[in-house]
């Protein structure tokens, strides 16, 4: 077979591609998935994503973004992003946060864009200071415990507690009081407009935003993302 020859059926080969993944791209600008990840992307024994690896293959081939929504943090959410190859956003404590990777949407300039949807975490742990002095609430914050004693409560590994103590805006606590106490934490939270949310093992505390006022919010970008906006790049390896 000559060279032109191979040339125009490599030519056709990567045409056939082009129009593959463009078919994919389009048929998929509709769709989106979100993930949790503890005893969902993830085993919640383990940890791995093993299990979903089929599903992951199917959602990567058929171009559909893949959005983590966790109660994780930005540091943590990052490590895991890497193992998926996962380059799309992501929703970080329990939607306190959203992150969108630079250009991924018009006018997203840093490499990794932080929209806040709620108070800082500075914010929160000032207002749980003054509700523990002045009405005795027995707690025990994130912000209070080093790397090593949440590694410790949680199980981690030292530099997994550390990423998990990296919080933007929300604060995790061990309630050590009683349930009538805790009522009325809860209710001067409310008063404060923040928020109480049980979770596997820690009560967060948070603002009023939640993964499903993020998502709402990363939707509505994705519906006003047009493809004609975006330079599309696909990339050949070539041998002749």
């Amino acid at each position: 077979m000559s060279n032109k020859v191979k040339i125009r059926a490599r030519q056709r080969e990567i045409n056939s591609l082009i129009s593959k993944k463009y078919a994919n791209e389009t048929q998929a600008s509709d769709r989106l998935i979100f993930t949790d990840l503890d005893g969902s992307l993830l085993n919640h024994e383990n940890y791995s994503f093993t299990d979903a690896l089929p599903a992951l293959r199917m959602i990567s081939d058929q171009a559909i973004p893949l959005i983590i929504n966790s109660s994780k943090t930005k540091a943590e959410i990052l490590a895991i992003r890497k193992k998926l190859h996962n380059l799309h956003p992501f929703i970080a404590e329990n939607g306190a946060a959203i992150f969108v990777p630079k250009n991924y949407f018009r006018g997203f300039r840093q490499a990794l864009n932080c929209i806040m949807l709620g108070p800082a975490r500075k914010q929160l742990l000032s207002v749980l200071t003054d509700l523990r002095r002045h009405h005795g609430f027995a707690f025990s914050c994130f912000a209070d415990r080093g790397s090593a004693q949440i590694a410790q409560l949680t199980g981690l590994m030292p530099e997994q507690a550390e990423k998990a103590n990296e919080r933007m805006g929300s604060e995790l606590l061990t309630w050590q009081g009683n349930a009538s106490d805790l009522t009325e934490f809860k209710n001067l939270l409310a008063m404060k407009g923040l928020r109480l949310v049980k979770g596997g093992r820690f009560w967060h505390v948070m603002g009023q935003a939640g993964k499903a006022i993020a998502m709402a919010w990363l939707q509505a970008q994705f519906q006003a993302k047009r493809p004609a906006d975006y330079e599309r790049k696909i990339s050949f390896e070539t041998r002749f």
